[in-house]
Protein backbone atom coordinates (compact mmCIF):
# COMPACT_ATOMS: atom_id res chain seq x y z
CA UNK A 1 0.00 0.00 0.00
CA UNK A 2 1.48 3.56 -1.05
CA UNK A 3 1.93 5.82 1.57
CA UNK A 4 0.11 9.50 0.93
CA UNK A 5 2.88 11.12 -1.03
CA UNK A 6 3.31 8.08 -3.82
CA UNK A 7 -0.45 8.23 -3.49
CA UNK A 8 -0.10 11.34 -5.21
CA UNK A 9 2.40 10.49 -7.30
CA UNK A 10 0.09 7.87 -8.55
CA UNK A 11 -2.50 10.45 -9.10
CA UNK A 12 0.06 12.70 -11.00
CA UNK A 13 1.07 10.17 -13.30
CA UNK A 14 -2.40 9.16 -13.75
CA UNK A 15 -2.88 12.42 -15.31
CA UNK A 16 0.11 13.43 -17.15
CA UNK A 17 -0.69 9.84 -18.95
CA UNK A 18 -3.94 11.00 -19.59
CA UNK A 19 -2.78 14.24 -21.56
CA UNK A 20 -2.75 16.81 -18.71
CA UNK A 21 0.27 18.63 -17.78
CA UNK A 22 0.50 18.55 -13.88
CA UNK A 23 2.03 20.95 -11.28
CA UNK A 24 2.83 20.04 -7.67
CA UNK A 25 1.67 22.94 -5.22
CA UNK A 26 4.56 23.81 -1.68
CA UNK A 27 2.52 22.02 0.71
CA UNK A 28 3.03 25.03 3.13
CA UNK A 29 0.66 27.33 1.22
CA UNK A 30 -1.39 25.04 -0.96
CA UNK A 31 -4.73 26.26 0.43
CA UNK A 32 -6.13 22.61 0.26
CA UNK A 33 -4.96 21.89 -3.30
CA UNK A 34 -1.86 19.19 -4.08
CA UNK A 35 -1.96 19.64 -7.75
CA UNK A 36 -3.11 21.18 -10.64
CA UNK A 37 -3.24 19.96 -13.77
CA UNK A 38 -3.99 21.93 -17.18
CA UNK A 39 -5.23 20.80 -20.36
CA UNK A 40 -5.75 23.74 -22.70
CA UNK A 41 -8.28 26.15 -21.36
CA UNK A 42 -8.97 23.95 -18.82
CA UNK A 43 -7.24 23.98 -15.20
CA UNK A 44 -7.95 21.71 -12.27
CA UNK A 45 -7.47 21.65 -8.44
CA UNK A 46 -7.06 18.58 -7.53
CA UNK A 47 -7.23 17.35 -3.59
CA UNK A 48 -5.68 13.56 -2.81
CA UNK A 49 -6.50 11.82 0.60
CA UNK A 50 -4.76 8.91 0.94
CA UNK A 51 -7.43 7.71 3.78
CA UNK A 52 -8.53 3.86 5.01
CA UNK A 53 -11.18 4.12 7.99
CA UNK A 54 -10.90 7.53 7.93
CA UNK A 55 -13.43 9.63 6.00
CA UNK A 56 -12.99 13.00 4.26
CA UNK A 57 -15.31 15.99 5.72
CA UNK A 58 -17.30 18.82 4.40
CA UNK A 59 -14.46 21.49 5.64
CA UNK A 60 -11.90 19.55 2.73
CA UNK A 61 -14.69 19.75 0.28
CA UNK A 62 -15.21 23.27 1.20
CA UNK A 63 -11.75 24.55 1.63
CA UNK A 64 -11.11 23.21 -2.54
CA UNK A 65 -13.81 24.47 -3.51
CA UNK A 66 -12.59 28.02 -2.09
CA UNK A 67 -9.23 27.46 -3.79
CA UNK A 68 -10.81 26.07 -6.93
CA UNK A 69 -12.36 30.13 -6.71
CA UNK A 70 -9.24 31.55 -5.61
CA UNK A 71 -6.58 30.39 -8.53
CA UNK A 72 -9.44 30.85 -10.96
CA UNK A 73 -9.80 26.99 -11.74
CA UNK A 74 -12.30 25.17 -14.08
CA UNK A 75 -13.27 22.65 -11.61
CA UNK A 76 -12.19 20.72 -9.03
CA UNK A 77 -11.74 17.09 -7.81
CA UNK A 78 -11.14 15.30 -4.29
CA UNK A 79 -9.72 11.86 -4.94
CA UNK A 80 -9.50 9.70 -1.80
CA UNK A 81 -8.69 6.03 -1.64
CA UNK A 82 -11.45 5.69 1.49
CA UNK A 83 -14.65 7.53 1.05
CA UNK A 84 -16.28 11.27 2.30
CA UNK A 85 -18.76 11.61 5.09
CA UNK A 86 -22.52 11.84 4.66
CA UNK A 87 -22.44 15.58 4.65
CA UNK A 88 -19.21 16.25 2.61
CA UNK A 89 -21.07 14.27 -0.42
CA UNK A 90 -24.00 16.39 -0.05
CA UNK A 91 -21.79 19.56 -0.32
CA UNK A 92 -19.69 18.59 -2.96
CA UNK A 93 -22.92 17.86 -5.31
CA UNK A 94 -24.21 21.65 -4.03
CA UNK A 95 -21.16 23.05 -4.67
CA UNK A 96 -19.84 20.90 -7.81
CA UNK A 97 -17.02 19.45 -6.79
CA UNK A 98 -16.07 16.34 -8.19
CA UNK A 99 -15.26 12.93 -6.23
CA UNK A 100 -13.38 10.12 -6.75
CA UNK A 101 -14.25 7.88 -3.99
CA UNK A 102 -12.13 4.14 -2.94
CA UNK A 103 -9.59 5.23 -5.81
CA UNK A 104 -7.15 3.45 -6.75
CA UNK A 105 -6.10 2.57 -10.61
CA UNK A 106 -6.59 -0.96 -11.27
CA UNK A 107 -9.97 -0.81 -9.46
CA UNK A 108 -10.86 2.76 -10.22
CA UNK A 109 -9.80 3.96 -13.81
CA UNK A 110 -13.97 3.47 -14.69
CA UNK A 111 -14.29 7.10 -12.46
CA UNK A 112 -11.79 8.98 -13.67
CA UNK A 113 -12.72 7.47 -17.22
CA UNK A 114 -15.76 8.53 -16.79
CA UNK A 115 -15.23 11.96 -15.83
CA UNK A 116 -12.69 13.08 -18.43
CA UNK A 117 -16.15 11.93 -20.73
CA UNK A 118 -18.11 14.41 -19.56
CA UNK A 119 -15.33 16.61 -19.18
CA UNK A 120 -15.51 16.46 -22.96
CA UNK A 121 -18.77 16.18 -23.63
CA UNK A 122 -19.28 18.94 -21.88
CA UNK A 123 -16.66 21.19 -23.84
CA UNK A 124 -17.94 19.79 -26.81
CA UNK A 125 -21.32 21.48 -26.70
CA UNK A 126 -20.36 24.15 -25.18
CA UNK A 127 -18.15 25.40 -28.11
CA UNK A 128 -19.98 23.49 -30.91
CA UNK A 129 -23.93 24.54 -30.12
CA UNK A 130 -23.73 27.21 -27.08
CA UNK A 131 -21.08 29.70 -28.10
CA UNK A 132 -22.62 29.90 -31.93
CA UNK A 133 -25.91 30.78 -29.93
CA UNK A 134 -23.94 34.62 -29.33
CA UNK A 135 -26.47 37.05 -30.88
CA UNK A 136 -29.13 34.83 -31.52
CA UNK A 137 -32.93 34.92 -30.59
CA UNK A 138 -34.56 31.47 -28.73
CA UNK A 139 -38.14 31.73 -28.97
CA UNK A 140 -40.38 29.10 -27.21
CA UNK A 141 -43.53 27.76 -28.37
CA UNK A 142 -45.57 30.57 -26.56
CA UNK A 143 -43.90 33.13 -28.66
CA UNK A 144 -41.58 34.48 -25.69
CA UNK A 145 -37.68 34.53 -26.15
CA UNK A 146 -34.42 34.96 -25.17
CA UNK A 147 -31.62 37.06 -26.69
CA UNK A 148 -28.09 35.66 -26.14
CA UNK A 149 -26.39 39.18 -25.73
CA UNK A 150 -23.09 37.29 -25.02
CA UNK A 151 -21.19 33.65 -24.74
CA UNK A 152 -17.91 33.09 -23.96
CA UNK A 153 -15.88 30.39 -21.50
CA UNK A 154 -16.49 32.44 -18.50
CA UNK A 155 -20.33 33.37 -18.64
CA UNK A 156 -23.64 33.43 -21.07
CA UNK A 157 -25.50 37.03 -20.76
CA UNK A 158 -28.67 36.64 -21.95
CA UNK A 159 -31.74 39.14 -21.83
CA UNK A 160 -35.19 37.10 -20.58
CA UNK A 161 -38.84 36.82 -22.09
CA UNK A 162 -39.33 40.10 -19.20
CA UNK A 163 -36.41 42.32 -20.57
CA UNK A 164 -34.19 41.26 -17.89
CA UNK A 165 -30.42 41.14 -18.70
CA UNK A 166 -29.29 37.76 -16.57
CA UNK A 167 -25.02 36.70 -16.66
CA UNK A 168 -25.95 33.04 -16.50
CA UNK A 169 -21.88 31.87 -15.14
CA UNK A 170 -20.61 28.59 -17.12
CA UNK A 171 -20.14 26.72 -13.81
CA UNK A 172 -24.00 26.19 -13.80
CA UNK A 173 -24.05 24.77 -17.21
CA UNK A 174 -20.95 22.49 -16.49
CA UNK A 175 -23.00 20.72 -13.09
CA UNK A 176 -26.22 20.11 -15.15
CA UNK A 177 -24.55 18.61 -17.87
CA UNK A 178 -22.51 16.05 -15.10
CA UNK A 179 -25.89 15.57 -13.49
CA UNK A 180 -27.53 14.53 -16.66
CA UNK A 181 -24.41 12.34 -17.85
CA UNK A 182 -24.54 10.34 -14.60
CA UNK A 183 -28.87 10.28 -14.38
CA UNK A 184 -29.92 10.58 -17.94
CA UNK A 185 -32.33 13.01 -16.99
CA UNK A 186 -32.81 16.53 -14.84
CA UNK A 187 -35.72 18.37 -14.01
CA UNK A 188 -36.27 21.81 -13.80
CA UNK A 189 -36.95 21.45 -9.77
CA UNK A 190 -32.94 20.34 -9.32
CA UNK A 191 -31.35 22.73 -11.30
CA UNK A 192 -33.12 25.72 -9.69
CA UNK A 193 -31.33 23.61 -6.28
CA UNK A 194 -28.32 24.18 -8.29
CA UNK A 195 -28.69 27.59 -8.98
CA UNK A 196 -30.44 30.17 -6.61
CA UNK A 197 -31.27 32.59 -9.05
CA UNK A 198 -34.20 30.03 -10.24
CA UNK A 199 -33.30 30.28 -13.98
CA UNK A 200 -33.96 26.41 -14.75
CA UNK A 201 -36.38 27.56 -17.90
CA UNK A 202 -33.70 29.03 -19.53
CA UNK A 203 -30.88 27.27 -18.71
CA UNK A 204 -32.59 24.30 -19.85
CA UNK A 205 -33.84 25.63 -23.00
CA UNK A 206 -30.53 26.58 -23.85
CA UNK A 207 -29.28 23.24 -23.53
CA UNK A 208 -31.70 21.84 -25.50
CA UNK A 209 -30.51 23.07 -28.62
CA UNK A 210 -28.77 20.19 -29.95
CA UNK A 211 -29.26 16.60 -30.52
CA UNK A 212 -27.90 15.05 -27.96
CA UNK A 213 -30.09 16.57 -25.20
CA UNK A 214 -34.17 16.77 -25.28
CA UNK A 215 -36.03 19.04 -23.43
CA UNK A 216 -39.20 16.93 -22.20
CA UNK A 217 -42.22 19.47 -21.05
CA UNK A 218 -44.82 16.96 -19.79
CA UNK A 219 -45.46 15.72 -17.56
CA UNK A 220 -42.60 17.42 -15.55
CA UNK A 221 -40.40 19.96 -17.35
CA UNK A 222 -36.90 17.86 -17.87
CA UNK A 223 -33.66 17.60 -19.88
CA UNK A 224 -32.94 13.98 -21.09
CA UNK A 225 -29.77 12.67 -22.64
CA UNK A 226 -30.02 10.84 -25.83
CA UNK A 227 -27.64 8.53 -24.59
CA UNK A 228 -27.18 6.37 -28.35
CA UNK A 229 -25.56 9.94 -29.79
CA UNK A 230 -23.75 10.54 -26.42
CA UNK A 231 -22.04 7.03 -26.54
CA UNK A 232 -21.20 7.13 -30.55
CA UNK A 233 -19.47 10.71 -29.98
CA UNK A 234 -17.45 9.31 -26.73
CA UNK A 235 -16.43 6.33 -29.39
CA UNK A 236 -15.50 8.39 -32.38
CA UNK A 237 -13.54 11.20 -29.96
Amino acid sequence: MPDPIEFENIVADHFMNSGYQVEKTAKSYDYGVDLFVFKGDEKIAIQVKMYDSRKVNHEAVMNLFAAQKYYNCSSSIIITSGKLTKDAMEVAKKLGVIVWENWFPDSSMPNSSSFMDVDFFFKFLWENYVMPLNGKDLVRENGSKNTMLEVNWDFLKRMTSNNKIQKLPIEIFRKVIIYLVEHGEIERDKINEMFIKRASSGISLILSQNPYIQLIKKPKMKLVLNKQLYDDLLRNR
